[in-house]
């Protein structure tokens, strides 16, 4: 089966100074693939991204955390395989210390392996507007996905062959690589509309198959007030 979204949901702003967020509910189907990324403007203190769960019982994997907080943007993205479906899953990601300005989606994908991601990294630019980090993923072939935080409130432009999924127009955006099927070096990249302390994740994954895309894009914007 080729890989494809199969749909997202996303919070909104998250102003209130607490130690976590929720995406809004999707219904997802057992036996896909579940990514979930979090960020947050604030990296108060030492704060960092603990844990994703979901209403499903899933078990996540953690990819390490990019930015080391004090005051810093920070991100960070979970994945499961072979998940157990819910007609309206919530994922769930908690800090380790109060921390406003948070933000989630899901991801949930069909067609991939049921593997470790081909490749992850990130990167911290600093006073600039571009927030850029480059992935290999050899001669195999499968989608990237991308979340960029500031420290200030930005608003986004995904990079070349990529596609906004969400741009929260306060201080996070996510994105991925629009055909679903990168290979060799990608280099994953966000411009802000201003410059500002940037933190991006970014993660690829190999299909099972040859891909093709089949986005069904349920976002959802709330704004919560602190």
């Amino acid at each position: 089966m080729p890989a494809a979204i199969v749909g997202t949901s996303a919070t909104g702003y998250d102003g209130a100074s607490n130690t976590s967020v929720a995406t809004s509910a999707k219904s997802t189907t057992t036996g896909n693939s579940l990514l979930v990324g979090f960020a947050s403007q604030e990296g108060l203190g030492t704060a960092t991204i603990d844990s994703c769960t979901d209403t499903a019982g899933n078990t996540f994997v953690g990819l390490p955390q990019v930015g080391a907080g004090g005051g810093g943007a920070i991100a960070r993205w979970f994945y499961c395989h072979n998940i157990a479906g819910d007609a309206s899953n919530v994922c769930t990601g908690s800090w380790s210390a109060a921390t406003r300005y948070k933000h989630a989606i899901q991801i949930e994908i069909s067609g991939l392996k049921n593997q470790a991601p081909l490749d992850e990294g990130g990167a911290v630019p600093l006073s600039t507007t571009l927030a850029s980090v480059s992935l290999d993923l050899g001669s195999a072939v499968g989608p990237i996905f991308a979340i960029a935080s500031s420290t200030n409130d930005r608003t986004w432009t995904p990079g070349s062959g990529f596609t906004e999924i969400a741009d929260w127009g306060t201080s996070a955006a996510a994105e991925y690589f629009s055909t679903l099927d990168a290979t060799g070096t990608v280099s994953a990249e966000m411009t802000a509309s201003g410059a500002s302390n940037l933190t991006i994740s970014a993660v690829a994954f190999e299909a099972a198959s040859s891909l093709t895309i089949a986005p069904k894009i349920h976002h959802l914007r709330q704004q919560g007030i602190a």
